[in-house]
């Protein structure tokens, strides 16, 4: 890495905060409402939490949308 990716992170930083927010945001939601979910679609939590951890921005939003059982 040299000085030139350093400079260009730093202009990016601030256009990076919000998103950086709103995907931790969304992952804490998600997270939050597995827990307290006595259902949830396939029976298996550690499915669902894996989901959400290990596929990024996409993961919680996929179990908020497909996962939940009413």
């Amino acid at each position: 890495m040299y000085l030139g990716d350093l400079e260009t992170l730093w202009q990016w930083w601030p256009l990076l905060i919000p998103i950086l927010i709103i995907d931790l945001g969304l992952i804490a939601v998600a997270l939050w409402d597995l827990y307290k979910r006595e259902r949830v679609k396939g029976g298996n939590k550690w499915v669902w939490l894996a989901i959400i951890l290990l596929i990024g921005t996409f993961g919680p939003i996929i179990y908020l949308v497909v996962g939940r059982e009413e």
